[in-house]
């Protein structure tokens, strides 16, 4: 689990783009002078200074935005917590109820890799703990949107019901409860590599005063369990990095190992190479190593966030 607070980027952007704004903001109280002038010349009234030159110069002036990020790794309410959820009598709370000690006020946005479709289709228990095809009911959504506002769809078990169709309902049902998604289970299908999602934000003023708004960020999701992303491929980073923050999230490398591999290692530093601010990756379902590259930090894998694994400490990390 990663936090991360997004604003440098953005701070420069305002720089870059301040006399833009200026200079709309000019024309647009032009507009408004001008056609002031017109209604007084035939409405002459006394009018009294709302404030003085001094008071407007001491208005807030904005220092920066930011965004805190909660970064988690891989969630899923299939299989046996299905069935433990269903015994309990919070039911469809149940795989959400330990959250709460994570602070959700606490951050702006929670983004994590959803590691099942979640359609109306029913998936036999013995399906799922015997041939691993997974879904998570719908009737959990309604708890889980109100930690996650972001999720990653690229990994293996997105495609488990009814492939194509079944990736669709999911982001309808994602839709319908005002979840974000990035990512396919399919890297050749590159226009859904990454997304513009909309972060929920700050912007903090010289006063202390904060309000709340919203920043655009990129979300890039890379499935690599059964082939490795290409070159061709994870170069698509380099379009949206050169004017966002860019956050990827890898899924894939060898399950339950305490380190990651050279390979993974290659393929991370190149996303990094094409922009990537951070990597925050996922599946072998242990924490295992980071490392900073060029400066950016590299999680090779997060581990289990929310999962029904138990048998032994590495899993439950």
């Amino acid at each position: 689990m990663l936090v991360v607070a997004h604003s440098a980027k953005m701070q420069l952007f305002l720089r870059r783009h301040r006399w833009s704004i200026v200079i709309a903001s000019a024309f647009l109280g032009g507009l408004f002078w001008l056609s002031g002038i017109l209604w007084l010349s035939d409405n002459p009234i006394t009018r009294t200074p709302l404030a003085s030159a001094e008071e407007l110069n001491h208005f807030p002036q904005p220092l920066y935005l930011t965004s805190r990020l909660l970064i988690g790794g891989d969630v899923f309410w299939g299989r046996r917590i299905q069935t433990a959820s269903l015994a309990d009598p919070s039911r469809y709370t149940f795989p959400f109820s330990g959250l709460s000690t994570l602070g959700r006020a606490n951050y702006d946005n929670w983004i994590a890799n959803l590691e099942c479709p979640s359609t109306d289709t029913t998936v036999p228990l013995y399906d799922q703990e015997n041939y691993l095809r997974f879904n998570c009911q719908t009737e959990f959504l309604d708890e889980f949107a109100k930690w996650f506002n972001v999720v990653s769809l690229a990994n293996n078990h997105t495609d488990n019901v009814s492939a194509q169709s079944g990736l669709d309902e999911t982001r309808g049902h994602l839709e319908e409860h005002g979840i974000q998604y990035f990512g396919h289970y399919d890297n050749a299908v590159s226009e859904d590599l990454c997304e513009v999602i909309e972060a929920e934000a700050r912007i903090v003023y010289d006063n202390g005063a904060v309000e709340p708004t919203s920043m655009p960020l990129v979300l890039c999701g890379y499935h690599g369990v059964f082939k490795v992303p290409l070159d061709s491929e994870i170069t698509v980073i380099s379009d949206y990095a050169a004017m966002l923050p860019t956050i990827v999230v890898p899924h894939m490398g060898a399950e339950y190992r305490p380190a990651s591999d050279t390979l993974r290692e290659n393929i991370y530093r190149s996303m990094v190479d094409y922009g990537a601010d951070l990597i925050a990756g996922g599946h072998p379902h242990w924490v295992q190593n980071t490392e900073a590259y060029q400066g950016k930090l590299i999680t090779y894998s997060m581990g289990n966030l929310i999962f029904d694994q138990k048998f032994n400490a590495d899993v439950t990390r």
